[in-house]
């Protein structure tokens, strides 16, 4: 019996000895393959080499059109019915109709329709589901939205950028049904939106969130489809009848007819050159006959506040003799105290009539300053075809694009709401040269607008 024993131990420890040295012997070949493969030299990531994701990116995934050039993107707006002016009166220079039409703003966050449309059905999926625009908006800064308008990228094709606006006019008719065609709509909530900035409104009192800066980079998405629709082949004779209505209106103000024309016509007018109107016409005839028919508007409704204001208090006064801000002292006070000096009394005049002449003189610069970036380089230089280089200028580069209107942006808070003055928008806009050869200077123009005279 012990010698079985004997052998049996014998056996297994044998069996033992070659497994491990089995085991170690594989062991060895990770071992050796582990030292090869340290051997050979590591190929190093090279974070330069990436191609760097150029203008905006999706506030989900973070890429843009670098990246993903074929997914359209676009940005979260907030849009409500308003009203609008109806096409056929105001291009006749007619009464004009209100229609029913859309006002846009926005806080400017970037989202790839693909990726709203995960983030709804997985906000759906919640334990505590969230509507569409409810999710939206805490995507949106928490600030409130309704609808979605696309950027159009470099390579977005017509069929691409036309299968996006299914979304928008979706959510945009999901309100009501729209009275006018979607060209006039969409170029009118472009109107809209500048008019809100020239007159310096609170963008944000729908929303709660959205700044100046945000809302005027949303002029060029609403050029882009605007653009869109006057290159339908249906709307092909649009841009020949809106070029018609400009002409009219120019031939117009240079005869001093200004019978119908409200500060309201000509915002749309001025719009419309973006579109209709090559540049040439615009910088050395367009700009200058606009711009003092809204001055005249201002100074006619400057004198009407004027007498107003002297029949509701019974004064005798001549006209802007007293500023009408200023109450009539008591007759026990002071009589030295009511009367003012003839430079006060300019000077109260001149800002009264400022007030009212601002935005309009806003419209007009706002109107240059996209003119000045459609013509880049070349500005002050004719440009034929405005709507071909138009499409260049806004769908060429998107950061580019951006860039500029942020630079417009930039100057209309730093500078441009700074400015109350005739003489500061004169020199601005590159004006004084025509007004001195018209009037013989500035201050014979700004008198003239002051004066109770009918033009």
């Amino acid at each position: 019996i012990l010698f079985i024993l004997y052998i049996c131990f014998f056996f297994f420890q044998a069996e033992d000895g070659i497994r491990d040295a089995q085991e170690s012997r594989g062991l060895g070949d990770v071992y050796k393959r582990q030292e090869q493969q340290q051997q050979k030299p590591k190929t190093s990531f090279k974070f330069e080499e990436l191609e760097e994701e150029k203008g905006i990116s999706c506030i989900v995934c973070h890429e843009g059109y670098t990246y993903r050039p074929n997914d359209i993107l676009g940005v979260y707006i907030y849009t409500k019915r308003a009203k609008i002016q109806d096409e056929e009166s105001l291009l006749h220079l007619n009464k004009t109709i209100e229609q029913n039409g859309i006002s846009s703003v926005t806080h400017f966050t970037p989202i790839h329709l693909s990726c709203h449309n995960a983030a709804v059905k997985a906000d759906k999926a919640l334990k505590k589901p969230k509507t569409e625009w409810e999710g939206a908006e805490i995507r949106n800064s928490h600030t409130k939205c309704n609808n979605w308008l696309p950027l159009r990228g470099p390579k977005t094709s017509d069929s691409d950028y036309e299968n996006s606006l299914v979304k928008f006019f979706t959510c945009l008719e999901s309100t009501g049904q729209l009275s006018q065609e979607r060209l006039w709509v969409i170029f009118n909530d472009l109107r809209n939106l500048l008019t809100k900035i020239a007159k310096q409104e609170n963008l944000s009192k729908d929303t709660k969130g959205g700044t100046i800066e945000h809302n005027i980079k949303l002029i060029p998405l609403i050029m882009q489809l605007t653009l869109h629709f006057f290159k339908k082949p249906a709307n092909k004779e649009k841009s020949v009848i809106y070029a018609s209505s400009l002409e009219n209106l120019l031939e117009k103000l240079k005869k001093k007819d200004i019978r119908n024309i409200t500060p309201e016509i000509l915002y749309t007018l001025l719009t419309l050159a973006l579109f209709a109107m090559d540049t040439d016409k615009w910088f050395k005839e367009a700009k200058y006959l606009i711009f003092t028919t809204l001055m005249k508007l201002a100074g006619a409704s400057y004198r009407a506040e004027i007498k107003k204001a002297q029949v509701q208090k019974g004064s005798k006064q001549q006209p802007f003799i007293v500023s009408p801000v200023l109450e009539p002292e008591k007759e026990d006070k002071e009589p030295t105290s009511f009367l003012l000096n003839e430079e006060q009394k300019q000077n109260d005049q001149s800002n009264e009539f400022n007030v009212i002449a601002q935005p309009h003189m806003i419209f007009v610069w706002l109107i240059e300053s996209i003119f000045n970036k459609i013509s880049g380089s070349k500005a002050q230089t004719p440009v034929i075809n405005i709507q071909e280089v138009l499409e260049t200028f806004l769908t060429k580069n998107n950061e580019k694009l951006l860039n500029d209107f942020e630079e417009i942006g930039s100057s209309f808070k730093n500078e441009i709401v700074k400015k109350k003055s005739v003489e500061d928008f004169v020199a601005i806009l590159n004006l004084k040269d025509s007004i001195n050869l018209e009037y013989g200077s500035i201050e014979n123009f700004i008198n003239e607008l002051l004066l109770p005279k009918q033009f």
